[in-house]
């Protein structure tokens, strides 16, 4: 199986902690490298990330040297033939750029979570907490679902706790991307209704969703969420 792992020109953690449990599974990856595009300061900066600081670990080139990776830039991407490609790091990609066989991996449950910070909009509009891992195109976090995974949470998670598991669900998900396809879990049934995308959520709602936390967990049993 010939993979591609689409990630920015840049130090990018995510990208580095899927490539090495990818390259334990498929000895064919090759890089493709899109140029990270450094926006205007965010108005926003998040006072709860729920997410590991990500412009930092080796560069692609320094993946490519470690691992022996080939890498093309994304440009070049039409001009080989990839059985899938996983999106580790891309920011928006251009429509010219987008194929069939492009993977993610969303943050939320689709197409009821959307959008910027699916986490944290999900804690705080008491839905349940999960990934999906899906096909892209042109609209945002509605191409083709693969596989849903929900994240349980526990009566003794703190935030930064749940956080970090669903993070690592993400990871794991585009790791074992293969798996999903051959034995998915979409979860049609409580996820009927399609929401618009989401911003970056406003640290008032972060405050209330910290002070929150300890009723949202009340609110789900870890053991029956499994089980759907």
């Amino acid at each position: 199986m010939k993979i591609g792992l689409l990630t920015y020109d840049i130090h990018h953690a995510k990208t580095y902690s899927i490539l090495k449990g990818l390259i334990k599974r498929h000895k064919n990856i090759t890089l493709i490298i899109n140029k990270f595009r450094n926006y205007k300061k965010k108005k926003v900066n998040p006072i709860y990330p729920h997410r590991p600081a990500q412009l930092r670990g080796p560069n692609s080139l320094q993946l490519s040297k470690k691992y022996k990776l080939k890498k093309i830039k994304i440009e070049k991407i039409k001009s080989y033939k990839f059985d899938y490609i996983l999106i580790g790091g891309s920011g928006l990609i251009k429509k010219k750029f987008i194929k069939k066989n492009i993977i993610n991996c969303h943050s939320g449950l689709i197409p009821q979570s959307r959008g910027l910070d699916a986490f944290k909009w999900a804690i705080k509009n008491n839905r349940i907490v999960g990934n999906t891992l899906h096909f892209i195109d042109e609209k945002a976090d509605l191409g083709k679902i693969i596989s849903h995974k929900i994240t349980p949470i526990f009566q003794k998670d703190t935030y930064q706790q749940f956080a970090r598991r669903h993070y690592q669900n993400e990871i794991n998900m585009l790791i074992n991307f293969d798996k999903f396809i051959a034995k998915p879990n979409i979860l049609n049934k409580i996820l009927k209704k399609k929401n618009k995308p989401k911003l970056r959520m406003k640290n008032k709602d972060e405050i209330k969703i910290i002070k929150n936390f300890e009723k949202y967990k009340k609110m789900f049993n870890s053991l029956e969420l499994t089980k759907l």
